[in-house]
């Protein structure tokens, strides 16, 4: 059983926003899932290109890649619902100290010249008034800071920041201010397939533009929810037009290529 936690690394949880897990999914799954991804990424396109919420693209050298997909588990729920497990639930249960839900399951990727993923914390998307959400962040190939992936910069998980409309492609928000950030401890990690971050919807992280002639990388993000938090008032329409607008306004990039 991988599903439990030391004071120790509930400590540094709650001073980090983020846990780090080596080895917490089987290799053979990432795997499988990563040749079932490239297998149908093609088909997923074309299905969903109309879908500006579920469905991101990215371009390089005018083709088109999924940069984020929201429903993977409606293709193939027995293979994506193998990463919906007792440990995961039971880890979220300690960090959160809550009972949890499952709230998202998606697939992310990062091929080179992939665009950055800017400054952000994922309650600002969720608008949960207590902010009790948690992800894991499930590399299923090698991935590395250095080739897009994931950082995060220190800090408690207590703390909320003001964010304003991005435009980078699949991202609709980002921190408006990160001055007071200069000075804070970046954490990364060189990923193995099936080691995983978790952190919480008030940490802060981002990832760099993703340089040439990088093996792609492939997420699986997978977001829980306390069952006794509730979004803001008015926070889903209001955040339905921030995607519109991010939506809107990377179609127009592509539909140039």
């Amino acid at each position: 059983m991988k599903g439990k936690i030391d004071k120790a690394k509930l400590d540094r949880f709650s001073q980090s926003s983020v846990l780090y897990i080596p080895s917490l999914f089987p290799k053979d799954l990432c795997n499988e899932t990563c040749a079932f991804f490239l297998k149908n990424e093609r088909s997923i396109i074309d299905r969903f290109r109309e879908d500006k919420k579920g469905l991101t693209l990215d371009a390089l050298n005018s083709e088109e890649y999924i940069k984020y997909f929201e429903y993977p588990i409606a293709l193939n729920a027995e293979l994506f619902g193998r990463y919906v497990n007792s440990d995961v639930f039971e880890l979220s249960e300690q960090l959160l100290s809550e009972k949890v839900y499952i709230k998202s399951l998606e697939i992310h990727s990062r091929c080179a010249k992939g665009t950055p993923i800017p400054p952000h914390q994922d309650n600002a998307y969720y608008g949960l008034e207590r902010a009790k959400g948690i992800t894991f962040y499930i590399p299923i190939n090698n991935q590395k800071p250095t080739s897009g992936g994931l950082q995060y910069y220190k800090v408690r998980n207590d703390i909320s920041l003001s964010h304003i409309p991005s435009d980078e492609s699949g991202f609709s928000l980002t921190i408006q201010d990160t001055s007071a950030l200069e000075n804070t401890e970046i954490l990364a990690y060189n990923y193995q397939p099936g080691d995983c971050t978790i952190h919480h919807s008030n940490s802060v992280h981002f990832a760099e533009m993703v340089p040439d002639n990088t093996q792609r990388g492939l997420v699986v993000r997978l977001s829980l929810f306390s069952i006794d938090d509730q979004k803001k008032s008015g926070h889903s329409e209001w955040y339905q037009s921030m995607i519109r607008r991010n939506r809107d306004r990377n179609n127009h990039v592509f539909s140039s290529l």
